[in-house]
C-alpha cells in the first residue's frame, strides 16, 4: 500500500488521480473512493481536465458493495481519515494512526521514502 501525504490543497488526490489511471490503463478495475456523491463529481471533472480518465468515483457508503466480490479491484482512499471516522462512528478526530506501507508518496513527487 502506497500512503499520499501532505498538508490540504497539497494535490493528495490529484495524485490519487494519477496512480488510479495508471492501474486503470493496465486493464486493473480502480475506483477512488470518496465521502460524498459531491466529491466524487469534483474528482471526476479534475481527472477530466487533468485528461486522466477513471472509472466514476465511488462512495465509503458504495464501497461496502464491493464486500465479496469475485473480481479483483484497486481502491484508492481519498481523505483516509474520513474513512476511519465513518467506520468507527467517531464524533472527534483522529489524531494519529499507525499503518504498513510499501511506499510513502509526496503529492508532487514520486516516492518519498520506504
Amino acid at each position: 500500500m502506497k500512503v499520499i501525504g501532505g498538508p490540504r490543497r497539497s494535490g493528495r488526490t490529484t495524485r490519487l488521480i494519477e496512480l488510479c489511471h495508471e492501474a486503470e490503463s493496465t486493464g486493473t478495475p480502480s475506483y477512488i473512493v470518496c465521502h460524498s456523491t459531491d466529491e466524487a463529481h469534483r474528482i471526476f471533472e479534475l481527472a477530466s481536465e487533468m485528461e486522466k480518465p477513471i472509472a466514476f468515483p465511488i462512495t465509503y457508503d458504495e464501497l461496502k458493495a464491493f464486500h465479496g466480490a469475485p473480481t479483483q479491484f484497486n481502491f484508492y482512499i481519498d481523505n483516509a481519515e474520513y474513512l476511519l471516522q465513518k467506520l468507527l462512528s467517531l464524533p472527534y478526530n483522529i489524531d494519529a494512526i499507525a499503518i504498513t506501507v510499501d511506499e510513502i508518496l509526496s503529492p508532487t513527487s514520486k516516492k518519498v521514502t520506504v
